[in-house]
């Protein structure tokens, strides 16, 4: 995997070195997310460079959601289509992308095919999008419009009080009115929390 950011990025994190270990950091909760879901490393993700590109992202903390989805799509598709991208791929051998930029306030990422966009230094959103691009799965059935007829085994789950794999928005939590902290592991079915059956 490698990931890249830019100048908008290094200005909210603080420090190359910061946003190095961001990069890092990633992809180290992966693969403690896949240890913890199957026990052991079946996938692991390796982080091939943490680069920084000359790129001025669309990122907005204004507009409405769907604008800052459109402004957000620019930059996936910059991020897809892009030269620079391609030839830092290819020296570094990278299966897969994800790009740290501006922030956005309504979206955390937005991921495409290999490519991801991540607007939040959250490990967990990170994640969350590199679990779109690298095992292409869903977020938990009751949020997840994208593919109907998904199987099961390719959708997150939560559970309310409890917790829920970082796949999932948790939605059955809120309408249960009830915390629902993301967890270091892919709830999919037939993999439980703790203490829950």
């Amino acid at each position: 995997l490698l990931v890249v950011y830019n100048d908008q990025a290094l200005v909210r994190l603080g420090t190359v070195d910061a946003m190095v270990a961001t990069g890092y950091n990633v992809g180290d909760g992966w693969n403690a997310a896949v240890i913890n879901t199957t026990g052991a490393l079946m996938d692991r993700v390796n982080i091939v460079g943490v680069e920084h590109v000359d790129y001025v992202d669309h990122s907005s903390e204004g507009g409405t959601r769907d604008e800052q989805g459109q402004n957000m799509g620019k930059d996936l598709n910059w991020l897809e289509n892009s030269p620079a991208i391609k030839s830092l791929m290819e020296k570094t051998k990278a299966d897969a992308a994800v790009f740290f930029g501006g922030r956005y306030n309504e979206i955390g990422g937005l991921a495409g095919k290999g490519y991801a966009v991540v607007s939040s230094f959250n490990v967990f959103v990170a994640m969350h999008e590199l679990g779109h691009i690298l095992i292409f799965a869903g977020h938990e059935p009751a949020a997840w419009t994208a593919l109907p007829g998904l199987p099961i085994w390719a959708v997150d789950h939560a559970v309310p009080g409890v917790g829920r794999g970082f796949m999932a928005y948790g939605v059955e939590c809120v309408a249960a009115g009830q915390d629902c902290p993301a967890q270091p592991l892919l709830a999919k079915s037939g993999v439980f929390y703790p203490d829950t059956q």
